[in-house]
């Protein structure tokens, strides 16, 4: 990780490159409102996908007494050791926006713009099948902590993806956190 603070501004630079192994695979190639199809072949597969991983980020950010906006690119490959598995390309910029309006109430705006190809196999040929799919999400959310450990937000959603796939949504969401805390003296 490169790092340069200036007067106004923080910039950020890093790059790892670092195998992994896929242990989680929801949500692909399904309608938001169907449960996902089981992987054809064996099961075990869904916990077993090493890779590379390859991600690149370069950050801007600019910090006042309560606002705070920041500005990233990035760029994550997934480069699979397998055939069974197509690798993903995913480049994109973000913006996050901070305000703090005292008493423990803050309200953040995210916005995200993403270029991915996605490869999917073809289990009787191997033969890879690449989808390109182009999605922007603009999230706004209100948060406020209290008693320590408790967090409230009220999320506001929109997702607009086009390319192989589709689809135009949003959603509104109320969420409550209960974060664990060791009892140190001091804390």
């Amino acid at each position: 990780v490169l790092s340069r603070d200036t007067r106004w501004a923080t910039f950020r630079v890093s790059y790892v490159e670092d195998p992994d192994v896929e242990t989680r695979r929801v949500g692909i190639n399904f309608d938001p409102e169907e449960i996902p199809p089981p992987e054809v072949g064996d099961p075990s597969g869904l916990t077993s996908y090493p890779y590379l991983k390859k991600d690149a980020v370069a950050s801007a950010i600019v910090e006042g007494a309560r606002t705070r906006l920041r500005l990233d690119i990035f760029s994550q490959q997934r480069d699979y050791f397998t055939n069974l598995r197509a690798d993903t390309d995913v480049q994109g910029v973000r913006f996050n926006g901070k305000r703090d309006f005292g008493s423990y109430i803050y309200a953040e705006l995210d916005g995200r713009y993403s270029d991915a190809k996605r490869g999917i196999v073809d289990d009787n040929t191997l033969e890879v099948l690449y989808s390109r799919s182009y999605d922007w999400v603009l999230k706004g959310r209100l948060n406020w902590e209290f008693y320590k450990n408790f967090l409230a937000s009220v999320e506001l959603g929109y997702l607009q993806r086009t390319g192989n796939l589709d689809y135009n949504g949003q959603w509104l969401a109320l969420r409550f956190r209960y974060t664990m805390r060791s009892s140190e003296p001091g804390s």
